[in-house]
């Protein structure tokens, strides 16, 4: 488990410095991180495994998701924000009414169901849309 954490630990300070490579070359950090894996991985120094990463992936998940969401907050600029938020939420409004009414439509002339049921699908599928639009993966 230490090798793995240390192992990690490098992967990440190899990161840094190729991302300063890659801003003096131009040769992509991305490229340079998966030739390290290759080596450190099964086929070649046999350092690593997958099963390995698996040990610590929950954990390194949770950091990358706290950095991203911190590194979100500071960089979020609250007067586009505000001019932004009237054309989302009518967009969206619009949107989920549209699919509701669609899908409730159907269901009552094609389907020939109840008006709660009718009512009910319309409303998880003009969920699911709202999902689709916003770019929610789940």
């Amino acid at each position: 488990m230490s090798q793995v954490i240390f192992a990690l630990g490098s992967i990440l300070f190899l990161a840094y410095v190729f991302l300063v490579v890659f801003e003096r070359t131009r040769i992509p950090d991305v490229l340079l991180l998966i030739l390290v894996g290759v080596v450190l991985g099964p086929y070649v120094l046999g350092m690593t495994s997958p099963a390995d990463y698996g040990k610590v992936g929950a954990v390194m998940s949770t950091v990358a998701l706290v950095v991203v969401l911190l590194l979100g907050g500071i960089e979020l600029d609250l007067q586009t924000l505000g001019t932004a938020l009237r054309p989302t939420l009518l967009l969206t409004l619009v949107s989920f009414s549209a699919t509701v009414a669609l899908v409730a439509a159907f269901g009552a002339f094609v389907l020939g169901l109840s008006p709660l049921v009718r009512a009910l699908y319309g409303k998880l599928a003009g969920t699911t849309v709202g999902e689709e639009e916003a770019g929610v993966q789940g």
